[in-house]
């Protein structure tokens, strides 16, 4: 007999007691409970099924209040090198007498932009922000600025942050603040070109790979490197930018990025998480010298001519410490723990492909690189849009509460995201797989 919702809910309730205290708690006093409405919405609170709440983390490891261990494939993306990585750590300590801001200049920020330019394929300047939506924001008015266009193309499916101008969906925002942005099927070349020629944006926003909510998986369906390369031929002949959003990518695929993975020259890049050493809000516009001296306002008539991306805490010294001691431990290793998180994602598909086969079970795992996802459906999803329209939500979220509560293994459950770092281990991904096999057989049952 299949699996109960209500079976497993059950059980994580029991598990959980001190969490759903503090929950309560939160509720009265946040927005829902959370200070990122995707992170309540995805949990059952109408039935009393709460998120947990974290006191340790390291490594691939959480450790909630009630005592429970999970291995972790989620965190938003943001630890490719674990919770709590020790040069990381190690840095703040040295740092944190300086504070959080102690003046506008340090050299620990100086190195850190080094560090990206010498990384970062497009990276001739770097421009530190505070967080990945302030990376995009700030790319988009960088294009504006230098091209001197207003509009921007984005695919449909993609999550640019919460910027006003690139969430597609949502309450406040004002429709007039969306007139330049114009949004297009993902993976149809055809109709970007047309767009491109029909408006002349000024640039074209895109994911190498989508985060949480497209499994992982790359641009351009069966051939993404052929569509990212005539994805480039198109912006270039028709005067366009191209910007990257490497929030989720960036110094994951490869040290790099996806930019340096895939061998796509760019324009511009948004980066976030790992840029920070994933410890803080932390961001970075980078590109072009040509298009970055936009923001000098030395060389362009300051406030009235010059790319303005302003911010107390943007490079500042602490997040600067750990954002260079983390690319500084992934440069340093010439591309080896990249390489390993990246079979590793292959082999979670791979096997959890042979699983749902061997087993006739309606799902298909996909992804990138590190990045994954899990489709609950029996036809393979192509695109961002495709994979969280076809895919079951209810099967979604019964293995996701399954390897919770049974296997002690946490992923998303609003998506399936599988998010491998460099710090999982080969026998991580047999408690994965054995988990999820044991899952499709009692469905089976």
């Amino acid at each position: 007999m299949p699996l109960s919702i209500s079976y497993l809910e059950g059980i994580w309730k029991a598990k959980h007691p001190k969490s759903r205290t503090l929950f309560e708690q939160a509720r009265q006093v946040t927005p829902g409970g959370a200070h990122h409405p995707k992170m309540v919405n995805q949990w059952h609170t109408e039935r009393e099924v709460y998120p947990f709440y974290v006191t340790k983390a390291e490594g691939t490891k959480l450790w909630d209040v009630d005592g429970n261990i999970y291995t972790d494939y989620f965190s938003h993306a943001a630890t490719f090198l674990g919770h709590t990585y020790p040069e990381v750590i190690e840095a703040i300590r040295e740092y944190a007498p300086l504070g959080p801001f102690s003046h506008d200049f340090t050299e620990i920020n100086l190195k850190l932009v080094k560090k990206i330019t010498k990384m970062v394929p497009c990276a001739e300047i770097v421009d530190c922000v505070n967080s990945g939506t302030e990376a995009t924001m700030g790319a988009l008015r960088y294009a504006r600025a230098y091209t001197g266009r207003s509009k921007i193309i984005r695919f449909r499916g993609a999550y640019h942050g919460w910027g006003d101008q690139l969430v597609s969906e949502g309450a406040g925002i004002p429709k007039e603040v969306l007139a330049n942005i114009i949004e297009i099927p993902e993976n149809d070349t055809r109709i970007l070109e047309q767009t491109i020629k029909e408006e002349s944006p000024a640039a074209v926003i895109f994911h190498f790979a989508y985060g949480s909510g497209g499994g992982g998986m790359a641009i351009g369906g069966e051939n993404p490197l052929e569509f990212m390369k005539t994805m480039r031929e198109i912006a270039n002949e028709h005067d366009a930018l191209l910007i990257a959003d490497e929030v989720v990518t960036g110094f994951r695929y490869a040290p790099g990025g996806a930019q340096q993975y895939f061998g796509i020259d760019v324009d511009m890049a948004a980066l976030g998480k790992m840029v920070g050493g994933a410890i803080c809000g932390s961001g970075a516009i980078v590109g072009k010298r040509e298009i970055m001296e936009m923001g000098d306002p030395k060389k362009r008539v300051y406030p009235d001519k010059c790319a303005r991306t302003e911010g107390t805490f943007s490079g500042n010294p602490l997040t600067s410490a750990a954002g260079h001691a983390a690319l500084d431990a992934i440069d340093k290793a010439r591309g080896k723990l990249n390489d390993h998180a990246n079979r590793l994602g292959e082999r979670f598909r791979n096997e959890l492909n042979e699983i749902f086969q061997s087993y006739d079970f309606p799902a298909c795992a996909v992804g990138c690189c590190s990045t994954n996802g899990v489709a609950f459906t029996d036809k393979s999803p192509t695109s961002a849009t495709d994979y969280m329209m076809k895919t079951n939500p209810q099967m979604l979220y019964k293995w996701h509460m399954y390897l919770a509560t049974h296997c002690g293994i946490y992923t998303y459950p609003g998506s399936g995201g599988i998010f491998i770092s460099a710090v999982h281990t080969e026998a991580d991904i047999d408690s994965l797989v054995e988990g999820t096999e044991e899952f499709v057989r009692r469905e089976k049952q």
